[in-house]
């Protein structure tokens, strides 16, 4: 009997470290940001803004390789990463309306535009995108003409990003 539970146990444990578990992903997960405290939602902002620059140069090089499989892979991540990582921050009402990150807030909704752009996913994505920035910070000439470094987005103001994406969504 002990034979029998032994070779029970040892095929399962192959089983499983065969990848027979891993056929599926685990439950995708909305970042949490409601319970985190400004500073914490600035140094989310600043990773999500690091890795949507990662998806914007992995599109450009996949773009000059001619890699047609391998950028619909890549579109469907970061539309994933975007709803999952983005969304979540874009919509927390601290984060949009504090001081400290109401600007990262807008520099990240210009890095997703860029990145649409760059995965050639711009048509209805780009469009609700510089809906929602046009209804958030159309009527805040702070935030449409507050300096930004232009290594950081591509661009100097919130209003430039905006006005440069809207003439690029028509190319």
């Amino acid at each position: 009997m002990s034979r029998f539970l032994r070779t029970l146990v040892t095929t399962a444990v192959l089983f499983l470290a065969c990848g027979c578990s891993a056929t599926f992903d685990p439950p995708p997960h909305p970042a949490a940001v409601s319970h985190m405290g400004i500073v914490k939602k600035r140094a989310q902002i600043d990773t999500v803004k690091s890795t949507l620059k990662i998806f914007r140069a992995t599109a450009q090089d996949l773009r000059s390789r001619e890699k047609p499989k391998e950028m619909e892979q890549l579109t469907d991540e970061a539309d994933r990463y975007i709803e999952l990582q983005v969304q979540p921050i874009v919509a927390d009402f601290e984060a949009k309306n504090s001081l400290a990150t109401r600007l990262e807030v807008a520099k990240l909704q210009l890095l997703c535009g860029l990145v649409y752009l760059e995965l050639d996913n711009a048509e209805s994505n780009l469009y609700k995108l510089l809906r929602d920035m046009e209804r958030r910070y159309g009527d805040q000439p702070d935030v449409l003409n507050a300096a930004i470094d232009r290594n950081d987005v591509g661009f100097a103001t919130i209003g430039e990003g905006m006005q440069t994406l809207e003439e690029w969504r028509f190319r």
